[in-house]
């Protein structure tokens, strides 16, 4: 049986942005992803989240483009899986209303219910609602 677990946007930045918060547990989940043991997944939109961080950040471009083809790398060898979001939509936002989250975070947790992810690793505060944790946990997943 395979595990999935799923890594939302605000823990795959903390890998380019190393003076953040919780930057050295998130290059832990780096380490243990390189090492193939376990299927981690994101959306597609992961890519654009992480880009829009380090403009935000005020990165060199070059800087933005490298963190860009290092992800595709993790894509290209395997490591990482990108999930489209067309296929979450509708869950999204149904989400978006219910738990009053912004698109990025239902899209994120939509993503892990559907591919039946086991866990989610986010340092997004929203993510953190008593009421998200009770519904992911209701469809398998341990935020």
């Amino acid at each position: 049986m395979r595990i999935f677990e799923y890594l939302d946007a605000s823990v795959i930045v903390k890998w380019f942005k190393s003076d953040e918060e919780f930057s050295d547990e998130a290059n832990l989940l780096l380490d243990r992803l390189r090492k193939v043991t376990i299927t981690y997944l994101t959306s597609e939109y992961t890519i654009l989240e992480v880009t829009r961080a380090l403009v935000r950040g005020k990165y060199e471009r070059q800087y933005i483009d490298d963190a860009k083809d290092n992800l595709m790398i993790l894509v290209n060898v395997g490591n990482l899986r990108l999930i489209p979001t067309s296929p979450v939509i509708s869950i999204s936002r149904e989400m978006m209303i219910d738990y009053n989250l912004y698109a990025s975070d239902a899209i994120h947790i939509a993503t892990a219910i559907i591919e039946q992810c086991h866990i989610m690793w986010s340092a997004d505060r929203h993510h953190l609602k008593d009421s998200l944790v009770n519904y992911a946990s209701k469809n398998g997943i341990k935020i």
